[in-house]
Order: structure tokens, then sequence, then C-alpha cells
């Protein structure tokens, strides 16, 4: 029998010849010679990081004078890329009043003839621009507010 023959079908030789392989084309040795199905790659997720790390002071001092000339947290947020919240918390940090923009009389008006005419607290804030919370503590000052079912208690 032929030495070549013998050896040339055995497992082993062909795993060595595998690692050599490897060896020679730079390939770490773990994975030589295994089938791999590829993994999903997981996306990265993104760490919320501090308002102060990705505003600089000089930014964060110019969202406060922003908010003492007039501009509203929600202004300020969609300028800054920051949450509403992160605002206020940055206001409140540096010793500013909250201030809170109550409607005035013909702007409750209007809400309330959009309320009677059936329209929903979120639909009357989107039409007005404040919050739909403004509103029914307004309405409800008035003593204008629906009962369940959508039947006025004004009737």
């Amino acid at each position: 029998m032929d030495l070549a023959t013998r050896y040339s079908n055995r497992l082993d030789l062909q795993k060595l010849e595998v690692v050599r392989r490897a060896v020679e084309s730079g390939i770490a040795l773990e994975h030589a010679g295994r089938r791999r199905r590829p993994r999903p790659v997981e996306p990265v997720r993104e760490v919320p990081r501090l308002v102060e790390r990705r505003l600089s002071g000089v930014v964060i001092e110019e969202l406060v004078r922003a908010y003492r000339d007039g501009s509203s947290t929600a202004e300020l947020a969609d300028r800054y890329g920051i949450s509403k919240n992160a605002v206020r918390y940055q206001l409140s940090k540096r010793g500013m009043q909250r201030r809170y923009q109550s409607l005035t009389e013909s702007e409750v008006d209007h809400v309330e003839r959009l309320y009677l005419a059936g329209h929903s607290l979120v639909t009357c804030g989107k039409l007005s621009g404040f919050a739909a919370s403004s509103i029914k503590d307004a309405l409800h000052r008035r003593g204008t507010m629906r009962l369940a079912g959508g039947r006025s208690a004004l009737r």
C-alpha cells in the first residue's frame, strides 16, 4: 500500500491543511475551517447624553436669553434639538421663573365656540396653539364643560 493513499483521506490531515492555509492567508485560527452563518448586525443604540455635553455653556446661555426675550419652550426645544423638559430643566437650573402663557379672554371665547361646536379639547388645542389641558382649565373656570357623551352642561 502506498503511503500517500493511506493518509490522504484522514480527517485530522484535512483539518491540518485548513489551518496551514489559514496561517498563510492571515485568517484567525479560531475561525479557520468553520462555516458559520453570519450574525445579523444589531443597530447601535445611541446613548442619551446630558444636555450640558451636547450644548456648550454659551449656547445654553443663549437659550436662557431667548426664553427671557419671549420664546416658548417648544420653540427653543425645536431650535436646539432637545426636549421641552430639557429646556425647562436648564431654565430652572439657572433660576428662571417658568412663564405660564394663559389664554386671553378673546382666545377663551374662540376655543369656547370651537368646543361647543363639537370639537374635542385636543382639536381645539391644535386649532388655537394652546395645550388641551390649558383649554380645559379655562373652560372649567368659565363653567363651559360638556357632560359625558358630548352634551353641553349649559343647556
